[in-house]
């Protein structure tokens, strides 16, 4: 079970009000048929975050009722959310393929595709599989533009970036300094260029984008810095361009810092 932010974040990609928990009242309430009941079930179960028991009614639903795709979405965030980030066990593996196989059930034209498509990024995301996380992730900004879905593209491309350099870079019995690593051989420099550049690119626009839609979106800023750090990898022996990258890098990580403290002050002015 996974609780924190990533809980919060699940609830977003179904559109759930998050207040104690995540949930949303049902329109359908007061329908007596077997598999909305079920559902309610479910979604109640989903709430007190008994997931198992949230699955074997969402199940039932969907056994009556295979069309029913918010049971779908819900069976998907209940097997989603018993994934655990990175773990390697058969349990971990079943939970996450499970989440996947619900997800991908519902249709594009369905008004849950969009939901569904975040929630498969997050499960791809956190079983290392980066690059579906991104299609599901370009997936769903194709449906509904949002400072979220651009961050998170962004981040993505600034994760297998990093893992690319780190890589390399220890290759050569080097560790990754964050100012562009100007004592990596030639040889280095060019690997991580060749293959991060389009990575280090994007995301520059990407998160870009996000603060263009949010101007007080200080995560997003912060990821800046960091790609404008990757980016200094490129300039190799030229450093009069890594100056100018590492400029940015700590400009990006001043705002980022002022956006933090701007949203954690009283509304109505500083805090006293």
């Amino acid at each position: 079970m996974r609780l924190g932010g990533w809980r919060v974040g699940v609830c977003v990609a179904l559109g759930i009000v998050a207040f104690a928990g995540c949930w949303s009242t049902s329109a359908f309430s007061q329908n007596d048929d077997p598999e909305v009941k079920a559902m309610e079930q479910g979604k109640a179960a989903f709430k007190a975050g008994q997931y198992g028991a949230a699955i074997d009614s969402l199940k039932k639903a969907l056994a009556i009722d295979p069309d029913y795709t918010i049971a779908e979405l819900y069976l998907g965030a209940s097997y989603a959310m018993q994934v655990i980030p990175d773990a390697k066990t058969p349990e971990n593996q079943a939970n996450a393929e499970n989440a996947i196989a619900a997800l991908k059930r519902i249709p594009e034209d369905d008004g849950s595709y969009h939901n569904a498509q975040k929630l498969l990024a997050l499960v791809y995301r956190d079983t290392g599989r980066l690059d579906d996380a991104r299609t599901a992730e370009l997936a769903a900004l194709k449906i509904a533009e949002d400072a979220e879905t651009h961050y998170a593209i962004g981040v993505l491309d600034w994760r297998e970036a990093t893992e690319f350099a780190r890589a390399a870079l220890e290759a050569e019995g080097m560790r990754d300094d964050g100012a562009g690593n100007a004592q990596m051989s030639a040889i280095a420099c060019a690997k991580i260029k060749e293959h991060n550049s389009p990575l280090v690119e994007d995301a520059i626009t990407q998160l870009t984008r996000a603060i263009e839609m949010n101007s007080k979106y200080s995560d997003a800023m912060g990821y800046l810095n960091l790609v404008y750090r990757r980016r200094a990898d490129f300039d190799c022996d030229d450093a009069a361009a890594r100056a100018q990258d590492m400029e940015l890098a700590n400009r990006w990580e001043k705002q980022a810092e002022l956006a933090k403290t701007a949203a954690a002050q009283p509304a109505g002015g500083a805090a006293k």
